[in-house]
């Protein structure tokens, strides 16, 4: 790939809770070169404008082995649209490169509600039933204490579901003053991602979240 091409259909569309990810793929772990990139930059397209610098100048850097880097941290819907650049016969390929970018400009919203507030049906309808089981965990994450978990318990005579959703509509509506995690989607899916046994979960949130805002 060219820097061009990186910047224009892949930078642009890369969620702000992934980038570091796909860095850990595409750099082989070098946390060291990743945690540069942080310090050195703040907008997520200039972390990746500068991870995929480092990218280039290294060995195999080719647009297969982004595809399965992409692939493996589930920016499948990304991967997707590259194939199809990659798969277009010679006649086709100004077509397909304009067909992906208006295709692309759809997954900006997909990547763009990362940092957008939640709403609460979508808190409900998607989040909820994939996290309830492990609902105190949550809590705990979203820095909720003993104390308080166990008067939600009481209060909804532990019905997961029941608990699982004050503590969501708690964090949505909560001031910064009481919890200082920001209200958006990448701040609660990176809470989560702290927690092992909701990575599988995760994962499905973004997946619906990303078909449902495509």
């Amino acid at each position: 790939p060219n820097p061009k091409d990186l910047n224009t259909y892949v930078t642009p569309h890369i969620p702000a809770d992934e980038w570091e990810n796909l860095g850990m793929e595409l750099l082989d772990g070098d946390t060291v070169a990743l945690s540069s990139i942080k310090a050195n930059a703040t907008e997520t397209s200039q972390r990746c404008s500068k991870m995929f610098q480092k990218w280039l100048n290294r060995r195999g850097s080719t647009w297969n082995c982004l595809i399965a880097a992409l692939e493996r941290v589930h920016l499948t819907y990304l991967a997707d649209q590259i194939k199809k650049i990659l798969t277009s016969t010679p006649t086709e390929y100004q077509s397909a490169r304009t067909s992906n970018a208006q295709s692309l400009a759809a997954t900006t919203r997909t990547a763009s509600f990362m940092d957008a507030t939640p709403e609460m049906g979508d808190l409900i309808s998607i989040v909820l039933p994939t996290i309830k089981a492990e609902w105190e965990d949550v809590a705990y994450t979203l820095h909720y204490n003993t104390h308080t978990i166990e008067d939600i318990k009481g209060k909804h005579k532990e019905d997961p579901r029941k608990c699982c959703r004050e503590v969501l509509a708690d964090w949505l509506n909560a001031t910064p003053e009481r919890n200082d995690s920001p209200r958006t989607w990448a701040a609660l899916l990176d809470k989560i991602k702290d927690i092992t046994q909701l990575e599988d979960a995760r994962k499905e949130i973004i997946k619906k979240l990303t078909e449902k805002y495509q």
